[in-house]
């Protein structure tokens, strides 16, 4: 949930749930690291970024899910042109660049397991705007349904709701 602010910054709150493999490569990547440390990290990996409040459940007993719950202020994912706000659906949880920049591709991806990561943003815009436009519904699914990505936009008031979701069924792609 977050809310979009007149002077170009979005704040909010975030739950983020890792399970499964991504439990256990987030424990692996994270687990000696401080609070403090952890925190700095990922700031330093999102430019403007503020992470406040943050909580960590489930660290240290492998049966459960890795959750984390922190309230965030990001300067750096709205611009304004012509009086408009305009600013990422996906916030700082989108690639910014594509990762397969290859002409050719000799060997298979591989993406050692299969995921699903799926997102669901509650944008609330402030006074004095309103929602002029919003990105377009989209879902596409590979052959035999190996991979799909379905991005979903909708407004109600001055809310904008978006749900991602991106699943790889296989883990490696020829």
């Amino acid at each position: 949930n977050a809310t979009v602010n007149k002077d170009g910054k979005i704040e909010g709150n975030i739950k983020d749930i890792n399970s499964a493999t991504n439990a256990y490569l987030f424990r692996n990547e994270n687990l000696s690291l401080s609070k403090d440390s952890y925190i700095e990290k990922k700031e330093k990996n999102n430019p403007g970024l503020e992470i406040q409040e943050y909580n960590l459940f489930n660290k240290e007993n492998l049966e459960e899910d890795i959750k984390e719950e922190y309230d965030f202020v990001h300067s750096n994912q709205v611009e304004t042109i012509d009086g408009k706000l305009y600013f990422k659906p996906l916030l700082f949880f989108a690639l910014e660049e594509n990762p397969f920049k290859s002409e050719n591709r000799t060997y298979p991806i591989d993406f050692i397991f299969p995921t699903n990561d799926s997102f669901t943003f509650t944008f609330t815009i402030p006074d004095g705007f309103e929602i002029e436009s919003i990105p377009s519904n989209i879902s596409i699914s590979m052959v035999d349904n190996i991979a799909n990505f379905k991005f979903l936009a909708g407004k109600v008031a001055n809310k904008i709701q978006i749900v991602c979701n991106f699943n790889k069924n296989e883990r490696l792609y020829h």
